[in-house]
């Protein structure tokens, strides 16, 4: 496996920021995943949860997070994944090609529909999913040994992958392993390709993963109804603060 020479957001596809949370909101944070229901890997849905729109919105006005993002851009997703000793699992090399919509409307170009907790995904033309930017926020440190995401380089702009190309990119270019200090942030792609081993430390390994998108996924699509506009809420939240 390679290590990260390049970890920048538009040649490699991802990018570690370290300090986008500090030490006394990690620890209000951990008390609010804490009491997440868990399901299998993790929990999804975590945007109807009040603290999680406001770190949503914390995390797009970061200075690193910020200058990647449309000024427009809206939080569309957040899920918990929580890797340790007795819930532990890996995954293959993939992309990450579905997006969550309010409803289902029949759209040229738009297949795959499918449920997951109860939320209704689909996958989406690739024009789309290259305006996508996932914000994978560490709640513990993620070292070499406790299950970090790796990376293939610079992928995310081939397009949707086959398996067998998957596969073979995997080998020809190397994956570089995403180690990321508790409090700091993933950022990547969703076209990237990325996987994961089963972690070999027995220390957990949280991470909330946020996606942002554009206001809209298509004029006859919504976001669900939890997705969050970051300039809406930060003029709400100045609002009340005055």
């Amino acid at each position: 496996m390679n290590e990260p020479s390049d970890p920048s957001l538009d040649r490699s596809g991802y990018a570690v920021v370290p300090d986008v949370v500090d030490g006394e909101s990690l620890r209000e944070f951990d008390a609010q995943v804490s009491s997440v229901l868990l399901q299998r890997a993790g929990a999804r849905n975590l945007l109807s949860h009040d603290w999680c729109r406001h770190l949503a919105l914390r995390l797009a006005r970061h200075p690193a997070i910020a200058d990647v993002l449309a000024s427009d851009a809206v939080a569309i997703s957040c899920t918990l994944f929580d890797k340790r000793a007795e819930r532990n699992w890996s995954v293959g090399v993939h992309q990450d090609l579905s997006v969550p919509v309010a409803r289902r409307e029949d759209v040229p170009g738009w297949k795959g529909w499918t449920r997951k907790q109860g939320a209704l995904f689909v996958q989406p033309p690739e024009d789309l999913l290259g305006r996508l930017l996932a914000v994978r926020v560490h709640l513990d440190e993620c070292t070499a040994d406790n299950g970090p995401l790796r990376v293939v380089p610079g992928t995310h702009r081939l397009g949707r992958i086959t398996e067998e190309d998957a596969l073979r990119l995997r080998d020809e270019i190397g994956e570089a392993v995403c180690v990321v200090p508790a409090g700091g942030a993933l950022l990547m792609r969703p076209l990237l390709l990325h996987a994961s081993g089963k972690a070999v430390s027995g220390r957990p390994r949280r991470v909330l993963h946020f996606v942002y998108g554009p206001p809209s996924p298509h004029e006859s699509l919504s976001w669900p109804e939890d997705a969050t506009s970051c300039a809406a809420f930060a003029e709400q939240s100045a609002a009340l603060a005055d």
